[in-house]
């Protein structure tokens, strides 16, 4: 009937076997499986380099403020037993003690970043999140 209404018949996926059509499943599913597994892994391995970046900057710098607090810290302790100081012993004792830790604080404060520091960031890369957008304000008069 389709021949003598002058319609051709297209040889199409629709006239392909169950196992054609299966096989070709297979190949577009491995295809893409393969495509997500290479995609997986260059995203683990910028994992890598931004965790890397985040302790060089963030985590060292933390602890270097950590140690200067605490040296803080033992200077005031230090600056209390000046005060308490009642003999002349105690009090050269004292004194001694609180330029000890005066002298630890000044080499704490003085401890520049790592050489990977925040010049290390990778090119290419946003220096904010995406989405997020700087304000202006304007002054209404």
């Amino acid at each position: 009937m389709a021949e003598a209404t002058g319609e051709r018949r297209r040889s199409g996926f629709r006239d392909l076997s169950v196992a054609w059509k299966l096989g070709t499943l297979a190949g577009v599913v491995s295809v893409l499986l393969l495509a997500i597994g290479v995609f997986g892994l260059i995203q683990l391995g910028d994992a890598q380099d931004r965790l890397d970046l985040m302790y060089n900057n963030n985590l060292r710098t933390v602890q270097n403020v950590d140690e200067v607090s605490s040296d803080y810290r033992d200077i005031r302790f230090r600056l209390r037993d000046v005060a308490l100081a009642q003999t002349p012993a105690e009090k050269d004792a004292a004194d001694q003690a609180l330029r000890t830790a005066v002298e630890g604080l000044d080499t704490a404060g003085r401890r520049s970043p790592p050489a990977a520091g925040r010049a290390a960031r990778p090119t290419g890369k946003r220096s904010s999140p995406p989405g997020r957008r700087t304000r202006t304000c304007s002054r209404r008069s």
